[in-house]
């Protein structure tokens, strides 16, 4: 167990140093970083029974933060993403996520500079149902969590832009429409964003 937790320790301080270590790297410093592309959220069952098939939608993305070597940064990330109910009138569900995300940048000698990460926090949820029946809306906060993937064009030192991927979870949102309770399972969002990164 000692030597499993000496190895590992080995292997960051390694890839610690040589993220500072890159010559072409970004510069420690604030950046902001957005996104706009499609949203998919994946079908969502009612545990009570029954349940939602989404339309595509979309996804906006905006984030704040600071690389801390030219490999790893921290940030803050919100947004917006809307997606419509299938066969349901105007239904929809709109979400506002709120993350702390952790960013691994891979620099090269190359201008493209591929990037993982992941993210917790919350996403605020909100059901609106608009049909010939009844028309009503409610909202609730759940925990979160992302996971992305992307590269980017290094455009100069200060701006590069790209492809991300997102998947976002949230975890089991509730809403009282018509004075039932409608329970959602977990809402598996995955988004395609074409993204832009400034740092200061």
């Amino acid at each position: 167990m000692r030597r499993d937790v000496l190895w590992i320790g080995l292997l960051i301080g390694e890839v610690w140093v040589w993220s500072c270590t890159q010559s072409r790297a970004a510069d420690p410093g604030p950046y902001v970083s957005f996104g706009a592309g499609v949203n998919i959220a994946n079908d969502v069952d009612f545990k009570s029974g029954g349940g939602a098939e989404f339309n595509p939608g979309y996804r906006f993305s905006v984030a704040g933060g600071y690389h801390f070597t030219p490999m790893i940064s921290a940030e803050i990330e919100t947004g917006y993403l809307f997606n419509g109910v299938k066969d349901a009138g105007d239904t929809t569900l709109s979400q506002v996520p709120f993350l702390a995300n952790v960013v691994f940048r891979f620099e090269n000698s190359s201008p493209f500079v591929p990037f993982v990460g992941a993210g917790v926090g919350g996403v605020a949820s909100f059901f609106t149902v608009d049909d010939v029946i009844s028309k009503d809306g409610d909202n609730d906060v759940v925990f979160a969590w992302q996971v992305q993937a992307g590269v980017h064009y290094r455009i100069n030192d200060k701006m590069s832009a790209g492809i991300t991927y997102k998947y976002l979870g949230g975890d089991s949102p509730e809403f009282d429409i018509g004075g039932g309770m409608i329970r959602f399972g977990v809402v598996h969002n995955h988004a395609i964003l074409a993204s832009f990164n400034w740092s200061f």
